[in-house]
């Protein structure tokens, strides 16, 4: 299967309440990457550059390749328990079959 990544930019739905508070207000940028059970969601903009990803699951998530995260480099479970161990919450993970809100 074809790695494939999207963007996505999602709107706060609060927006009009948000006038001094302009950087609660701003879009999320949202990059997903899929294989055949998993999405993986990374949003640029929260991640801190821990590095833990990288160092801990590099055959997934290597930053000098494009794209940076390979959804083949390891098994979807492997892949998940990684993901829930993002500090900053900028990765996230949903399962293809069952679409809904991704999980951190």
């Amino acid at each position: 299967m074809q790695r494939r990544h999207e963007v996505h930019r999602e709107i706060n739905p609060f927006e009009h309440l948000c006038e001094s508070f302009v950087l609660l207000c701003e879009t999320e940028k949202q990059i997903k990457y899929h294989n055949d059970e998993i999405t993986v969601v990374w949003k640029p903009e929260v991640c801190k550059h821990s590095g833990r990803c990288v160092t801990q699951l590099g055959s997934v998530f290597n930053t000098q390749a494009r794209p940076w995260i390979n959804m083949q480099g390891a098994s979807a479970e492997a892949i998940i328990n990684q993901v829930e161990k993002c500090p900053t919450g900028a990765l996230s993970f949903y399962r293809n079959e069952n679409i809904a809100e991704p999980k951190s």
